[in-house]
């Protein structure tokens, strides 16, 4: 009890000092930030505005109508840039990119690995030239970027090749996976 009473003083004294020391930090950091961020100048817009739709959705509507729909697969210009999070449901997808000039539906393709039977795309999404699609494995609501073939289980693995195949089953795509 006699060591409290002598101590606990001091420790008040200690704890008190440590949070004005904290203060004046922080108060002189904060200081000194405004002043950096009061001495920038905004930025300036270097090139004219082109494009006055507010709306991003259509000016990418409006942009993938002027290309011209693929009358036949030979036409098409298509890679698989990544798959990346292979073997783990939650972290897989692969990315698909069209590279050609023709926009084209992905409709009645396929992907299929090394050791795979077929994986049927069994969706209608239109990928416009210079226009990407991620493919996630598991399960999830397609969106136009975006295709979840609702799996329960990981479908890539390393050292498979994934090849993408169109409704005539040709191969026009493949990636090796490291």
């Amino acid at each position: 009890m006699k060591f409290l009473k002598k101590t606990l003083p001091f420790i008040l004294i200690n704890i008190l000092i440590s949070a004005l020391t904290v203060l004046a930090v922080l108060f002189i950091w904060d200081r000194v930030q405004q002043k950096k961020l009061s001495l920038q100048t905004p930025p300036i817009a270097t090139q004219p505005v082109q494009n006055t739709t507010s709306n991003p959705e259509e000016t990418n509507k409006q942009t993938a109508s002027k290309a011209p729909l693929a009358s036949n697969f030979d036409d098409v210009d298509v890679s698989i840039e990544l798959v990346s999070g292979f073997g783990d449901l939650n972290l897989e997808y692969l990315i698909i990119k069209n590279k050609g000039d023709t926009k084209f539906s992905l409709q009645d393709w396929s992907l299929r690995g090394s050791e795979q039977k077929s994986i049927p795309i069994e969706s209608d999404i239109m990928l416009n030239p210079g226009g990407s699609l991620k493919i996630y494995s598991k399960e999830g609501t397609d969106s136009a970027l975006t295709l979840y073939l609702n799996s329960q289980q990981a479908y890539w693995k390393s050292g498979i090749t994934v090849t993408l195949r169109d409704p005539n089953q040709v191969e026009r795509a493949r990636y090796e996976i490291p």
